[in-house]
């Protein structure tokens, strides 16, 4: 609830307070209602938690009584001054002579309230007021009990006398952004403007009992930079051209360079933040001691404190009876300081002792300051502190009582650290602020500083440091500097490119701004070019830039023979009121945040939405325009755009080249398997009519397409056209030897079709690599329009740098280890790579031949598997290697393994245990038929066996299943048909698909000749002799034709059945 006092000139009050009602009332209105318009008064206003005291701050003049709104819980304070009583002066002096006189009152009380007797004829003179009057005056006044002391005598006539407690006491206060444990120190390029974060926190020292002083230290940046100008709170402070301002006069400035130590402010200073402000306790309080306050666990160890106190009201006593009621006099003041040493919890390990000690006995209306240093022995500690000036009220023995005024307040605790502050790498500044009158600024929380960076800059020979704001050695910098850049060598920037567009290759080629972390490489130096319209790219190991510029001649030629088959799309935008090419940029003029500008670009018709863009870099409009003229004609002309894929074809394409690109379709019509060739003429395996203008595409043994290629036809063969085959031999490396499968393999397929070609002028504007072979290209039309609108003549930049481009491998696999593992009867290779953590699929070739052959063991994701060998003794060599999603590969890994043939020992299998099924499990069974099987719901065997014309003919299923197909060569393992291999087996068990022998049916021919030899137990002669033993030399059966024996281990007969000799 609001509410209005009434008191006197001397704090006392007059008349009952008044509360307001909770609605919000005008000051004039209040006090044309509650005030006594008979008496002289002034008015203050107090906010909410604002002290009743007026001051310059709290009184409101009379001009501002409309305009001024007195809250719900605001304080109105009416001070009513002494009446003239006397009426005019004799010398008739006007209404404005009496407030003068008024001020010319509340001086002379003050001189009257340190025992100057003499004011009370000053007093009576000054007013035309009777002398028992200007006596009561002179009784009830002091000026610290003045309540519109303070205010009144910043305004009012001063007395001429000698009054030492009124002068000035001046002080200056710090502030800013101090940042975090691991924030990022910024980077600025060019010229602009900068609000610095400190370095470390402020602190101050009070210089004799008027004055103060402040210390600053502030982080400009990383790299070295030149100070143009230095402003505070909106006011220049310092310029390079004429120095320091007269309103910071007595204020000093030192520039750090990366490295150097500072003589203003050496060292670091850690404060007690919890210490600011707090006042004493006096030994009768409780608690009786402030504190205590340690630095914390993770400060330096402290062995200079610098402790600040003050008096804020001063140091005097008031006695309230006799004759020197209301007259001050000296009294006591004293602080006292302890310390101990502590652990890093801030508990003391050891006894308080005496830091600091200081009094006196004063008397004094004005504040005391005061700041001490204090050196120890290095260590942790903990400090308090207490008042031991006199108590708040002494007793006196006339009768009566003082009361005391000495409240100390306990300002601030701080230690210096010794150590000299060195920062490579970052510029920094240093300031100290003394207050004054001369000081016409008294907050420096807010500093801003403009400077210009110094920067390597590569003349053709050798590097200088320069003040500069090109944008190419601002980029330069970002690669090659080692703390805040990529730390990349010269010998990895394409400087002949750097320098070609910092002399004489583009307008509008300058960045200042401020790069704040943490930001990628590409990102900083995407926002740097981005001033001159360019891009930064990397070449291999080598850092070079794009720009969109116009081209003289079309770097590249994308024809039909590149570009993969259906893989080209054209996309059109056709909305033009997007507000994509309706753009406000906005910009610093000389890069001042305090001077932001913007201006519309309009290409076509303006929109409701349009597009809001930051010319970041930009110091002029000029320049500012400039970007936004070529990002809305890029906009509004360049909305057609065109996709395709491509097989690397040995070409180097950068984004922003210019090309001449053949948009080609082709519509396959039919497709046949290449079964001879002579030359240029292929003989199909089915019958074809080509149409006119016909086309091939060849599927090569690696699995990739190779053409297209013109057909004509010639009787019952095609004719492949000698130049295609040439171009796409150029282009793929392989020759049409080289892409036709050999004798032992598949037919190569070849598809049949017609093409349709489109050629246009394009803009390189992405690449991206998809597996090992593939790039995807997307470009956009190059629109005439946008080089028009933007009236640029022709730069040819030198060309792209052509060696020195290789890089290390980003994937590397760490190894590869295979080894031969027998499953059954067959023998499988288990292998298992290290796995690489950009690899996003594996390869895994395997040679029999010491790599004069290979084969592809496996391709995909996974790091681990088995592949089946052939039937090999020897050496397997294997490679292996790690893919990237685009197609970047690691160096190949390899590994060697020695391998035999599959042995099936039955020796140790007991009657019955043969497990068939597993003996067969991994072969392919083969059906042996009369004729093929309708394929019409067949799940039987993918291979069959027949008799045709008296030949055994073996075919397998197609792998769609809609057909017989032959077998070739390849689908046989090498080597499983030898003679070796009809002797020991010419029925193989992959014929066999039975649970048990008995199901095999007699009628599979007969045995004509040759003998049987089952692990030299059981075996048949070729005269059908059957042989039975336990062991090689052990007893036997022997069955003839006409004779059964029983034969011991001597070879004698012991029982014999039939026909006897």
């Amino acid at each position: 609830m609001a509410r209005i006092l009434f008191q006197r000139v001397d704090g006392k009050p007059m008349g009952e307070p008044i509360a307001l009602p909770h609605a919000r009332r005008r000051l004039s209105a209040l006090v044309r209602q509650h005030a006594d318009h008979s008496r002289p008064y002034i008015v203050s206003v107090h906010r909410r938690r604002q002290p009743l005291a007026v001051t310059d701050q709290s009184v409101r003049l009379r001009r501002t009584w409309p305009q001024t709104i007195v809250g719900r819980r605001d304080t109105v304070i009416v001070t009513y001054l002494p009446r003239g009583g006397g009426g005019s002066s004799s010398s008739g002096s006007s209404r404005a002579g009496k407030g003068a006189s008024i001020g010319l009152l509340v001086a002379t009380v003050a001189l009257a309230a340190i025992g100057q007797f003499w004011a009370i004829g000053a007093i009576a003179g000054g007013l035309g007021v009777s002398t028992a009057v200007a006596g009561t005056i002179w009784a009830a006044g002091s000026a610290v009990a003045l309540a519109g002391g303070a205010y009144l005598l910043s305004r009012a006539t001063k007395a001429k006398a000698n009054k030492t407690d009124d002068r000035p006491v001046y002080g200056v206060s710090g502030g800013g952004n101090l940042p975090r444990s691991g924030d990022r120190i910024p980077v600025i390029y060019g010229r602009c403007w900068t609000t610095p974060d400190l370095s470390q926190p402020d602190y101050t020292t009070y210089v004799g009992d008027d004055s103060q002083e402040l210390y600053k230290r502030l982080t400009i940046g990383c790299g070295k930079y030149a100070f143009k100008s230095i402003r505070v709170s909106g006011v220049t402070m310092w310029t390079a051209d004429d120095g320091m301002t007269p309103a910071f006069t007595g204020s000093s400035l030192e520039f750090i360079a990366p490295g150097a130590t500072s003589s203003l402010v050496p060292g670091q200073v850690a404060s007690v933040q919890a210490v600011s402000s707090s006042e004493l306790p006096k030994a009768t309080d409780f608690p009786n001691y402030a504190g205590p306050f340690e630095f914390g666990s993770g400060a330096a160890l402290q062995s200079r404190f610098q402790l600040d106190f003050s008096l804020p009201q001063g140091c005097y006593a008031v006695p309230d009876g006799g004759k020197f009621d209301g007259k001050q006099f000296p009294t006591s003041w004293g602080v006292l300081f302890e310390y101990a040493p502590c652990d890093v919890d801030g508990t003391p390990t050891g006894p308080f002792s005496q830091l600091w000690t200081e009094s006196g006995y004063v008397l004094s209306t004005r504040p005391m300051r005061f700041t001490r240093f204090v050196d120890v022995a290095a260590g942790r500690y903990t400090v308090r502190a207490r008042n031991i000036g006199a108590d708040d009220t002494v007793a006196h023995s006339a009768g009566f009582n003082a009361k005391v005024t000495n409240a100390v307040v306990w300002e601030g605790l701080r230690s210096h650290i010794p150590d000299a502050v060195v920062r490579p790498g970052i510029t920094e500044l240093a300031m100290k602020i003394r207050a004054g009158k001369e000081l016409s600024v008294t907050s420096f929380g807010e500093v801003e500083v403009e400077v210009s960076r110094i920067l390597p800059v590569w003349n053709g020979s050798g590097w200088s440091d320069q003040e500069t704001d090109l944008c190419v050695w601002a980029g330069a910098d970002a690669l090659m500097d080692a703390s805040h850049g990529a730390g990349q060598p010269a010998s990895k920037l394409d400087l002949d490119r750097l320098l070609h567009y910092a002399t004489a290759g583009a307008p509008f080629n300058t960045f200042s701004g401020i790069i704040r972390g943490p930001v990628s490489v590409y990102e900083a130096l995407t926002t740097i070019f981005g001033t001159m319209r360019a891009s930064p790219l990397r070449l291999g190991s080598v850092w070079t830039i794009v720009r969109d510029e116009p081209k003289a001649v079309r770097k590249h030629v994308i024809s039909r023979r590149q570009i993969l088959k259906d893989t080209t799309g054209q996309t059109f935008n056709l909305d033009l009121s997007d507000g994509s090419a309706d753009i406000i940029v906005e910009w610093y003029a000389d890069g001042d945040p305090r001077r932001r500008r913007e201006q519309r670009v309009t290409f076509g018709s303006q929109t409701a939405n349009p597009r809001r863009m930051a010319a970041t870099g930009a110091r002029t409009g000029e320049h500012a325009v400039h970007l936004a003229t070529w990002a809305a004609a890029v906009a509004y002309y360049r909305r057609e755009r065109r996709a395709f894929s491509m097989e690397y074809a040995g070409r180097m394409l950068l984004p922003n080249d210019s090309a001449l690109i053949d948009a080609w379709y082709f519509d396959p019509v039919e497709a046949a398997g290449v079964i001879d060739r002579d030359d240029y003429a292929l003989t199909l395996d089915t019958e074809i009519e080509l149409a006119p203008d016909s086309w091939a595409i060849l599927r090569g043994r690696d699995g990739l397409e190779w053409g297209p290629i013109g057909l004509t036809q010639e009787g019952g063969r095609v004719l492949l056209n000698p130049d295609d085959c040439d171009q796409a031999e150029t282009i793929s490396g392989l020759s049409l030897d080289d892409v036709l499968n050999t004798a032992t393999q598949e037919f190569t397929t070849v598809v049949i079709g017609a093409l349709t070609e489109l050629q246009s002028a394009w803009l390189i504007r992405s690449l991206a690599f998809e597996g090992e072979t593939t790039v995807n290209v997307e470009a956009v039309f190059d629109a005439p329009q946008v080089w028009s609108a933007l009236a640029e003549p022709i730069y040819v930049p030198p060309p792209p740098p052509s060696s020195g481009l290789e890089t290390e491998a980003s994937i590397s696999i760490a190894y590869v280890s295979a080894q031969a593992v027998q499953q059954n009867g067959a023998v499988f290779m288990a292998w298992s790579i290290g796995r690489a953590r950009q690899a996003a699929e594996y390869q895994i070739l395997i040679s029999y031949d010491d790599w004069t052959t290979s084969e592809m063991a496996y391709r995909g994701p996974s790091a681990s598997g088995s592949y089946p060998l052939r039937e090999f003794e020897g050496t397997i060599r294997v490679r292996a290697r790690g893919i990237g999603a685009s197609g970047i590969v690691s160096p190949w890994k390899e590994t060697a393994f020695s391998v035999a043939p599959a042995i099936l020992d039955l020796g140790n299998a007991g009657a019955g245990t043969l497990p068939y099924k597993a003996f067969l499990q991994g072969l392919e069974p083969v059906s042996i038929v009369a004729e093929e099987p309708e394929l019409f719901g067949y799940v039987g065997p993918k291979v069959i066996t027949l008799l045709q014309d008296g030949k055994i003919v073996m075919r397998q299923l197609s792998a769609d299943g809609t057909a017989w197909e032959p077998l070739s060569a390849e689908d046989y393992v090498a080597n499983s048909i030898t003679a070796a291999a009809i002797q020991a087996g010419a029925i193989k068990a992959t014929a066999i698909d039975v649970e048990n022998l008995s199901a095999i049916s007699a009628q599979l021919g007969d045995i004509l000749g040759g003998s049987l030899n089952i692990n030299n137990r059981f075996m048949v002669a070729a005269d059908g002799t059957v042989t039975i033993m336990s062991s090689p030399t052990g007893d036997r059966v022997v069955i003839g034709s006409n004779l059964i024996q029983v034969i011991n281990a001597a070879g004698i007969p012991v029982v014999e059945i039939g026909i006897l000799p």
